[in-house]
């Protein structure tokens, strides 16, 4: 249960950070804007759901929010550079006889090569995650890293969705799993330009977390 509530705190897909390749090159140009990376650019999601405890089992009602915001831009001792992508979250676990709140700061390090989104842990290491391929191409599926258990597909390149911020079509849907977790499955909503405005969350019949973007500030063109 722990990495599953970590999962839904994380950044920039909210994944668990793990090693990966060694990347040594320069910056490209970006393409396939499906996550904008300027400095202050910002997203604010509500966050609502459940998670049962599977020791009780006693079920929590969650709700809150999360504000992710691309902080700065900096040189990675790698010889590139990186975009500092800050997450605020707070969330409420409510149960008939009690109720507390979680309160986290997280940051990743974002590199857009052109071909590849890249998430680094810190401005140090060159390991990192490969968390999206561009062009994104319909039932393509990558791994997180060699040595990672988490898979990423594209599952869809023209759905729907309606959150507070609005109704947005040709949506992109990138569903990651994980092999050692088979009832886990966090399906991300990106639109064009924009960025993520969905995140969905399940784990079996243990946990569902739903982020829909309420309100953003991003030099937005539709």
């Amino acid at each position: 249960m722990k990495k599953i509530i970590l999962l839904s705190m994380a950044v920039s897909m909210l994944s668990v950070l793990s090693t990966c390749g060694s990347d040594s090159t320069g910056p490209e140009p970006q393409s396939e804007n499906w996550m904008p990376l300027s400095v202050g650019n910002c997203w604010n999601s509500t966050i609502e759901g459940y998670t049962i405890d599977p020791t009780g089992p006693d079920t929590f009602d969650l709700s809150g929010s999360m504000e992710r915001t691309v902080t700065a831009l900096l040189d990675h001792q790698g010889g590139f550079q990186v975009y500092e992508f800050e997450t605020l979250m707070e969330m409420t676990f409510t149960h008939p006889d009690t109720s507390y709140v979680v309160a986290e700061t997280l940051y990743i390090y974002l590199r857009n090569t052109g071909d590849e989104m890249r998430e680094y842990k810190d401005t140090v290491s060159t390991d990192y995650m490969l968390i999206a391929l561009f062009p994104l191409i319909l039932n393509e599926t990558w791994s997180a890293s060699p040595v990672s258990s988490t898979i990423y597909e594209v599952v869809s390149l023209n759905a729907s969705v309606t959150v507070p911020a609005g109704s947005f079509s040709n949506c992109a849907i990138i569903r990651e799993t994980d092999l050692n977790a088979p009832d886990f499955q966090c399906d991300r909503y990106f639109h064009r330009n924009l960025g993520i405005v969905r995140d969905s969350l399940v784990y079996g019949n243990l946990q569902e977390i739903i982020l829909n973007l309420e309100s953003f500030n991003v030099l937005y063109d539709p």
